[in-house]
């Protein structure tokens, strides 16, 4: 049994996560839900043994604190408490590129690669490797762990976990990221899952859950609403959309602070693209072109290079230099600064949601949008913050407006993004995932404000998915990554 009692946690000046008692039998499921900020993420670490929030996910015991690390940079598995999560993925990312500045002391840095990191400290590395190629990893166990994309490195760290078979796996969104085939082979390995191990998982993708027999715990307002146990997936999922009934409210788009600059058409021209990383190729001879309000969805599965592909369009992958990219009438690499791109250019992907990591208010963080900087350095105008306050309003997050962004829970934090990407209404909008970590709600509203600026703006639209409810009227362009995926 695991049981949390007469917790009191503060999460800033004026809130609190408090919980009298909870107790979690063995071998039962759990699934922890909730609104965005209700503490899902916060309940998951506290289940570690740790004695708050800011415990270190890769180090999750039965006491208060881990071991250390194995030599290198890769953290080693201990306890009977094992957490994935977006934390996870950031903590032993920084550890690898910290383990890159090694230079500095005239040593080169071998890269680790992702069998290393899959397999390290387990008994049985061999089951790991075949559940890493059951979630369509095998080819990569010798590629660089800091090469792989967002979704390959989250399906790494949840085969390693699995394999080390915890008496408790604690996966937080273990989902999101993860292409359809990805999440059906998840599904099922989680259905696999027996004694010794009992499964935690906090989660908004409640259609990918396994048919079985569940513990619900509900949260909201930081603190557990109610729980309740279910015979089957199916009678939970519609217990919690009854609950979490939507009144459809219209939404309004906030005010535009741009002179409309026009642009030339095409937006974004790239002929016979491709990029590779340590000889590993991501995609080739791709010919594509983006015209002004022509919205496109780009699809494929983790490592395709979707999110790639529009690094190189913001200027933050350096394949934008070798290929003959133009954007906004801009070839790449022709002498024009980084910020003639930006400009026009919003932006929401993981790698800005693992980034963007200064202490500023979360009224800040959205005005920093207008100058495509990571944290706010420039007064911005009366009608900046008249629109930044409309975003917030538009989000629901006006309450949180003067909250430290790095104070808040994952959902939140994506809702902010969100809100930064948009707040200026861009000449492109590149929504890379943009409905990870968000509940229900949520992800509805953000769909519906995205198709009003599809339809009332001059912003154009790229937007990458995979979950199959976050559809998007009005796209009619398509573009197909794995088309252009070398051939085994």
């Amino acid at each position: 049994m695991l049981t949390l009692c007469n917790i009191d946690i503060p999460i800033n000046k004026t809130q609190r996560f408090q919980l009298d008692n909870l107790s979690l039998k063995a071998f039962q499921p759990v699934l922890v839900a909730g609104p965005n900020g209700a503490g899902k993420s916060l309940l998951l670490a506290l289940m570690t043994g740790q004695p708050s929030a800011n415990v270190h996910p890769l180090y999750p015991t039965t006491t208060a604190t881990a071991q250390g690390r194995s030599a290198g940079s890769i953290p080693v598995l201990q306890g009977d408490r094992i957490l994935v999560s977006t934390a996870t993925q950031q903590a032993i990312l920084d550890a690898e590129r910290k383990k890159a500045c090694a230079d500095i002391l005239d040593i080169v840095a071998t890269p680790t690669c992702a069998k290393a990191v899959l397999c390290e400290g387990l008994r049985e590395p061999d089951y790991a490797c075949e559940l890493a190629s059951r979630l369509g990893l095998g080819a990569l166990m010798e590629a660089p762990f800091t090469g792989l994309s967002t979704g390959e490195t989250k399906k790494l760290l949840l085969a390693r976990a699995i394999a080390y078979q915890p008496k408790w796996l604690l996966l937080d969104a273990p989902f999101d990221g993860l292409d359809a085939q990805s999440v059906r082979v998840l599904t099922q390995l989680l259905s696999d899952i027996a004694a010794p191990t009992t499964v935690v998982i906090a989660t908004n993708a409640v259609g990918a859950l396994p048919e079985q027999s569940w513990y619900c715990v509900y949260l909201e307002q930081l603190t557990i609403s109610w729980q309740a146990s279910f015979s089957d997936t199916d009678t939970m999922r519609a217990a919690l959309n009854q609950y979490e009934t939507l009144s459809e409210a219209t939404v309004a788009l906030p005010d535009a602070d741009n002179a409309g600059t026009t642009l030339p058409d095409p937006l974004v021209s790239l002929t016979d693209g491709q990029a590779s990383y340590n000889g590993r190729v991501i995609f080739e001879h791709l010919n594509w072109s983006v015209k002004r309000q022509h919205h496109w969805q780009i699809i494929g599965p983790n490592g395709a290079g979707k999110s790639v592909l529009l690094a190189m369009i913001t200027g933050d992958d350096s394949h934008c230099y070798t290929n003959q990219l133009t954007v906004f009438g801009y070839r790449r690499g022709s002498g024009e600064s980084i910020w003639d791109i930006k400009k026009h250019i919003g932006v929401v992907s993981n790698q800005l949601f693992l980034q963007y990591r200064v202490s500023v208010s979360v009224l800040d963080t959205v005005l920093s949008g207008f100058f495509d900087s990571i944290g706010l350095y420039q007064q911005p105008t009366d009608s900046q913050l008249r629109i930044a306050r409309q975003w917030l309003a538009v989000l629901g997050l006006t309450h949180l407006g003067a909250v430290s962004f790095q104070s808040l829970a994952e959902g939140d934090k994506r809702l902010t993004l969100i809100a930064r990407a948009m707040v200026k209404q861009p000449a492109l909008l590149i929504l890379d995932e943009p409905c990870n970590n968000l509940d229900t709600l949520n992800r509805r509203k953000v769909l519906a404000v995205v198709q009003q600026l599809m339809q009332r703006s001059n912003s154009t639209v790229l937007y990458v998915n995979h979950q199959r409810e976050d559809v998007l009227d009005g796209i009619s362009q398509q573009l197909d990554m794995s088309d252009y995926r070398p051939a085994p």
